[in-house]
């Protein structure tokens, strides 16, 4: 946040715990012509027959910050400097609860559009092709399901560029799919995410770039932090 106001709000708060005197910080984040992005890096693919799904405790073990233009711009620069590879073509979809398929199937539809590959276990694409309307989404059977298209044989085959599984409440432990399916991805070293709105996030990104470059428009905006912060004067 120091960062990103360029102001050292550290210094403020510990001259205020000291009582000495504070000069009053011009901050007007309306006025801002950049966004920040924080994003944290996990270290699931060194602890062997974990979870890698997120929780109330702190599973992080360090974050990166980037700067961006919008929040598109800092948010994928922020992903890819935590070392998450941007899918090429295709994506794995599992999500959990009814009204989590449900609220991704516009990002559903934005994904068919870049022309990415949607492979879908049952319920969820059953969601997307009765309620989407979405019918480019070919089905991929579940790791208990022993049957092929399997998601376990398109992970260790490399065949898939990024798993987007949204657990639900009951969906934790060894026992589970979703658990096999999220520890396949990060044994394989295939990107996951989930959760919802990050995926939402993710995918408005990804459809932001595309929609750019498709008119021939650079997306990345490259500049040092002073030169974002002096672009606000």
């Amino acid at each position: 946040i120091s960062k990103t106001y360029n102001v050292n709000f550290i210094d403020l708060a510990t001259r205020v715990m000291l009582g000495t005197p504070v000069h009053q910080a011009l901050i007007q984040p309306i006025d801002m012509e950049h966004v920040a992005a924080k994003v944290p890096v996990f270290s699931f693919g060194r602890l062997k027959n974990s979870d890698p799904r997120l929780g109330v405790e702190m599973q992080s073990t360090g974050e990166v910050a980037c700067f961006g233009v919008n929040q598109y711009d800092a948010f994928l620069k922020g992903m890819i400097a935590a070392g998450f590879r941007l899918p090429k073509k295709n994506i794995v979809l599992c999500i959990g609860s009814a009204e989590r398929k449900t609220e991704f199937i516009p990002a559903a539809q934005l994904l068919v559009d870049m022309g990415f590959s949607l492979h879908a276990t049952e319920n969820t694409r059953k969601t997307l092709i009765t309620q989407g309307n979405i019918q480019a989404v070919q089905l991929i059977h579940k790791p208990q399901k022993r049957r092929e298209p399997n998601i376990l044989t398109y992970l260790q085959s490399g065949k898939i560029d990024l798993v987007i599984n949204v657990p639900d409440s009951m969906d934790s432990g060894a026992q589970t799919d979703g658990f096999e399916m999220r520890r396949a991805a990060v044994d394989s070293g295939t990107p996951l995410i989930t959760d919802i709105k990050t995926a939402i996030l993710m995918t408005m990104s990804l459809h932001r770039k595309w929609t750019r470059e498709m008119s021939g428009k650079s997306f990345w905006s490259y500049m040092s932090w002073q030169e974002y912060v002096n672009a606000d004067r």
